[in-house]
């Protein structure tokens, strides 16, 4: 079965675009060929046709990654609190000395 001009292209971007997104999520363990190849809708077969190994596949989606949105990327760090934590047990808090008032 012939596939149309450039579909092998657009394949491999959505490969490496998928491979990218889990690098950004779940760093290289988010990376387990199965499991991106199921997440991307195609088979272990597909991977091979596309690129040599996962070595390749990582050096690639470390290149896509810098490319893709930032909604792609996960999600901010939460703001630094404002005020000390509270604790438990107030008896376990004591003024620091020579502090700044």
């Amino acid at each position: 079965m012939r596939f149309p001009e450039g579909h092998k292209q657009a394949m491999r971007e959505h490969i490496l675009e998928a491979a990218a997104a889990a690098l950004l999520r779940n760093g290289l363990a988010g990376i387990g060929i199965p499991a991106l190849m199921n997440c991307a809708g195609l088979t272990h077969r597909a991977f091979q046709a596309h690129l040599l190994n996962r070595d390749a596949l990582v050096a690639k989606a470390m290149r896509t990654a810098r490319r893709l949105p930032v909604a792609t990327a996960p999600g901010r760090l939460p703001a630094p609190r404002r005020e000390p934590r509270r604790t438990l047990y107030p008896e376990n808090t004591s003024p620091i000395p020579n502090a700044a008032a």
